[in-house]
């Protein structure tokens, strides 16, 4: 099949000239951005969307550029195939972290006067403590934090918010959390830092959970990020080997010593590099009841909201599940 391109777009034409497909990418900073694509519906089920991204892939792979899948077909590709995935465009630092900026801003609006707060753990949490502070100094809002980790819990407190723990409150109004990555479906993962435990005591606590993120943590299906699990030191190598055998992909977290890195609860950590999750519920009930297993990242019918920051806007999601 012989596709046509022009700048930003390869199509396929029938000989009278009427388009029947097309892809439709913007090229810049040797990134391109897949927007949009279309195929006629006669010709539906013949895998044309999937030939004309294929254009795409080897235009960049010839020109050394990053492919960012912005539209939903060009995501689902991305998903479930790993060799894409190696030249996805994950962002520059500076603009990841203004998006993160701008998601820990705009979730801060959501406390009000008189709430118990959950406070996540990680980088995007940073940003909302700090927005939360400025309020708290200058509006004096007068909030009680609980916190999912010592070192969120030391810097809200050291920014003047009162922090207790989750056994000296008696409700939690509203959590907010950053994800590691949130799916089409809004399930997600959770755990790069290696606080799900606790991350997941305190959401289930919650009345209402909200999720902050930048945008390259919005997923079409979960799995690219490493599943992470807390497990018991005492006989965690029979464990390994039977994650192993179930094709679940362990792999031990080691710091640089090559020491296991020790969760709060100090408990190993083994992430699961499986690519591609197809039934996260039916994993999730599979590690609940592994022995030895604390707890797993994949954090299901959790969530309400999600704060997608972006470089030049925040988007305010309902979390609203198929």
């Amino acid at each position: 099949m012989d596709f046509q391109s022009e700048p930003g777009r390869f199509f396929l034409n029938d000989p009278s000239g009427k388009m029947l497909a097309e892809i439709k990418y913007i090229e810049s900073d040797n990134v391109l951005d897949v927007v949009h694509t279309f195929v006629d519906s006669s010709l539906r089920g013949q895998g044309i969307a999937g030939k004309l991204l294929e254009q795409v892939v080897m235009k960049a792979r010839e020109s050394g550029a990053m492919i960012k899948p912005s539209c939903s077909f060009a995501k689902a590709a991305f998903a479930t195939n790993p060799e894409y995935q190696k030249l996805q465009y994950r962002g520059d630092e500076a603009l990841i972290a203004q998006e993160k900026k701008n998601a820990g801003k705009r979730a801060a609006e959501f406390v009000e006067d008189q709430m118990t707060v959950g406070l996540g753990t990680g980088s995007t949490v940073f940003y909302l403590v700090e927005a939360l502070a400025k309020r708290v100094k200058n509006e004096t809002l007068n909030i009680t934090a609980v916190a999912t980790s010592s070192r969120t819990a030391e810097l809200a407190q050291k920014l003047g918010i009162t922090v207790k723990s989750l056994d000296e409150v008696d409700h939690l109004d509203l959590t907010i959390d950053g994800a590691d990555e949130i799916d089409a479906n809004f399930q997600g993962i959770k755990g790069g830092g290696g606080a799900q435990t606790l991350e997941k005591i305190v959401a289930c606590a919650s009345s209402k959970n909200i999720w902050i993120v930048d945008e390259f943590k919005m997923v079409y299906k979960l799995g690219n990020f490493g599943l992470p699990l807390e497990v018991i030191p005492f006989g965690s190598k029979e464990l390994f080997a039977r994650l192993k055998r179930e094709g679940l992909k362990p792999a031990w977290r080691l710091d640089e010593n090559k020491e296991h890195v020790l969760t709060h609860n100090h408990n190993y950590l083994i992430d699961l590099r499986l690519g591609l999750i197809e039934h996260p519920h039916l994993l999730a009930n599979w590690l609940d009841h592994q022995v030895g297993i604390v707890e797993h990242g994949l954090f299901l019918d959790v969530v309400d909201t999600v704060v997608v920051g972006k470089s030049e806007k925040t988007e305010v999601i309902p979390a609203i599940r198929r």
